[in-house]
């Protein structure tokens, strides 16, 4: 595969190994990339290269990352046919030298302030391999930021991991090239979930912490990759999970990856998964329910039900003199028969029914 690669060459005052790299992969991303990019450009901390894979995109996103690598030397674009989130972010990661690597999604954007935070947690703490921040989640058509601020400590952070809940967004994470060098995978998944499978493998390496500052801007976006493919992300987040339990029970994986993953990514994808607004509603509450926004999660649940074709599920949505826990529970059971479902956050909505009971 021919790879091409555009940018200003670093001059010599610039030969030095910079302290960060942060990776980025985009397809088809015109109508949000540039303020991903420009929240990059601007971080106080700029002791950084800046490289972005182009993978395979037919709209102008090529034009407007390549402007900007014209006019900022820290910045390279890789051009390539598809290849998937995974693999473009290996590329751009084996493309670094720096020894600490940062990611950035394409949709979202980094705040001021949190190069320079991660980067000092890093050196303060050589036992964290993969550092974290809060995030504010935004959906601008409803209009509401709220902000996801799961437990920071290392512990908490393996804990929640270990039991399969996701305190960390992707986009706002820090790691160690030695750590990832260590594990020698890299990301594996092509197509989803390639996160949370790395860091269940990564857990054998070193441990994993969370700044409790809001310092990144997470889009929850009906277009967004773990939108358009939530019936897939489930399948690949319980395969991540079951190589995890597999390594732990057996110090070995018996299951053959690469096979379940070309089945799960083969399945079609059911009615519901094929609408913009059922997509929307869906992700929405679920990030809504993390961050604890029980009356609004439960909101855009009744609204995920609306638009789906059960009888059954319209029953649910009727129930609206439940308790509001009982019919999370219940609207959560019934996304599991039509998406896949996950299980986690029926534990996470339990969880916290019963510290509201306690309290």
């Amino acid at each position: 595969m021919r790879l091409v690669t555009v940018g200003k060459p670093m001059p010599e005052s610039m030969t030095a190994t910079p302290a960060l790299a942060v990776v980025m992969a985009v397809k088809n991303g015109s109508d949000c990339v540039a303020k991903a990019v420009e929240s990059v450009l601007s971080q106080s901390f700029r002791d950084f290269e800046f490289v972005v894979v182009d993978d395979g995109s037919t709209d102008d996103t090529a034009a407007i990352l390549d402007r900007y690598a014209a006019a900022d030397r820290r910045m390279r674009v890789i051009h390539q046919a598809n290849q998937g989130l995974g693999p473009s972010l290996n590329t751009a990661i084996r493309s670094t030298t720096a020894p600490l690597i940062a990611r950035q999604d394409a949709d979202d954007e980094s705040l001021p302030g949190r190069f320079e935070a991660q980067v000092r947690f890093m050196e303060a703490n050589p036992a964290v391999i993969v550092c974290g921040t809060w995030a504010e989640f935004v959906h601008e058509p409803w209009g509401y930021p709220f902000a996801f601020t799961p437990p920071a400590a290392p512990a908490d952070v393996r804990a929640w991991l270990d039991r399969g809940d996701r305190p960390i967004v992707h986009g706002s994470v820090v790691m160690r090239r030695s750590a990832l060098e260590r594990e020698g995978n890299l990301y594996r998944f092509r197509g989803c979930s390639q996160d949370i499978d790395l860091w269940l493998r990564l857990l054998a390496v070193g441990d994993f912490a969370l700044i409790p500052s809001l310092l990144y801007r997470y889009t929850v976006s009906a277009s967004s990759a773990s939108a358009r493919q939530s019936f897939r992300q489930a399948a690949a987040g319980k395969l991540a999970e079951k190589l995890h339990a597999e390594r732990r029970a057996n110090g070995q994986e018996l299951t053959d990856w690469r096979a379940e993953e070309e089945r799960y990514l083969s399945i079609a994808p059911p009615p519901q998964a094929t609408s913009a607004e059922v997509h929307g509603e869906y992700i929405l509450a679920a990030r809504l329910l993390q961050a604890g926004q029980y009356p609004l999660a439960a909101r855009h649940f009744r609204n995920y039900l609306a638009h789906t074709s059960s009888r059954s599920l319209r029953a649910v949505v009727l129930a609206t003199m439940l308790p509001m826990l009982p019919l999370l529970r219940m609207i959560l059971a019934a996304k599991e028969r039509i998406l896949v479902g996950r299980p986690y956050v029926l534990r996470y909505i339990d969880r916290s029914g019963r510290t509201e009971s306690a309290a």
